[in-house]
Parts: structure tokens; sequence; C-alpha cells
């Protein structure tokens, strides 16, 4: 009895490691060799290769409808044309490189009346553009983080006057600029009134 345990015990460990038992191959065809091509022998000819499914080749005219005729391999296919991409907001330059317009920020409110700037167009430009209006304010600039679209601001160049943070955010397809002291706490309507009527003076383009 305890023979018959110990075969069995044996066979069971086997199995479990039947897998790393097994030589590995996966990577051998890293080692293959090229060979020389194929030499028919004196009087014997090669067969020539069909395809099964041949691709129809692209007809010259532009198609709007895709139509078949016939029946099997035998099969007329028209492929009709791609739909026309839509037009593009952006103009190409000279060199051939789109160009990104922003329009200019607009003063408004939201829904508790606070004053806030919209800005209709690409958030990298106007992130960008934004960016210059301060520096040409001369609003102090002590840290952005553009990831979160927030610039840390000091209205004026002394240090007691309070730190402020100038974020970003869209709504809508429109660039939002608000005013806050915190996270929590928006700035008062007079202050951020003062700050986007610069950035409008301000504003590049």
């Amino acid at each position: 009895m305890p023979r018959l345990l110990i075969g069995l015990a044996a066979a069971a460990g086997v199995l479990l490691t039947g897998c790393s038992l097994m030589p590995e191959h996966s990577l051998d065809y890293r080692q293959a060799r090229n060979l020389a091509p194929l030499v028919l022998p004196e009087g014997a000819t090669a067969r020539n290769i069909q395809p099964l499914y041949a691709i129809p080749d692209l007809p010259p005219a532009r198609a709007t409808v895709a139509l078949t005729e016939g029946n099997g391999r035998k099969q007329k296919f028209l492929i009709p044309a791609p739909a026309d991409m839509p037009a593009s907001d952006n103009e190409p330059t000279a060199g051939g490189q789109p160009t990104v317009t922003v329009a200019k920020p607009r003063l408004a409110s939201d829904g508790n009346g606070a004053p806030i700037l919209q800005v209709d167009g690409n958030a990298e430009q106007v992130w960008d553009n934004l960016g210059k209006a301060l520096e040409n304010s001369k609003v102090r600039v002590d840290d952005r983080n553009r990831s979160l679209g927030v610039y840390f601001i000091k209205l004026q160049a002394q240090d007691k006057s309070p730190d402020l943070q100038l974020k970003m955010s869209r709504t809508e397809g429109t660039m939002v600029l608000f005013l806050q002291i915190n996270e929590d706490t928006v700035a008062d309507a007079e202050t951020a009134r003062q700050l986007f009527s610069r950035l409008l003076e301000s504003w590049p383009g």
C-alpha cells in the first residue's frame, strides 16, 4: 500500500511539473538559415499560383453607390467613394501648417452672478494666450499647472497682495476663466471684474 501511494505521488508531481519539462522552442526561428531558391529538375514545370480571392481593382472614376455584377468569383465590384471630410476651422498657412484661431474673450457671469471670461477656441491656444495676456497686463504669475488649468497669480507685485487662482475649464465647447481665492472660495466680484478687464485689454491677437 505505501508503495502505491508513493507511486501516485510521484506521478502527480510529474504532471504538475510537466510544463517545465517540455522543451522551449518558441524562439528557434531566430536560428533559421536562409536557403537557396528551389531549383526544379530539368523538364519540370512550375504551376502558376492563382489567388483564391482576388482583390478587385479600384475604379478610376468616383463612385457613389456599391454595385455587384455576376456570381461567385466572377463578381465585379464598384467601390463606393469615401465621404468628404468636413471642412476644418483651421486655415493652412503659407508653410502648409494649419493655424488655430482663438476668438477674443467676452465678459459674462456664472449662475451665481460671479464674473467670468468665456473664450471660444482650442484649449492649448487659449492657455498660451492667457499666459501672454497675464504678462502683458503686468499680473504676477507665481506658478502654473497646465494639467489642472490653473495660474497662481498676484494682482500686484508686492508680496502683501493676496494669492489668487485663475482657473480655466471647458463647458459646452467654450473655455471659461474664473477667479478664486482657493479651491472653495471665489474671489469677490469687483476684483475678478478688474482682472478680466485688464486681460481683455492685453489679450493677444
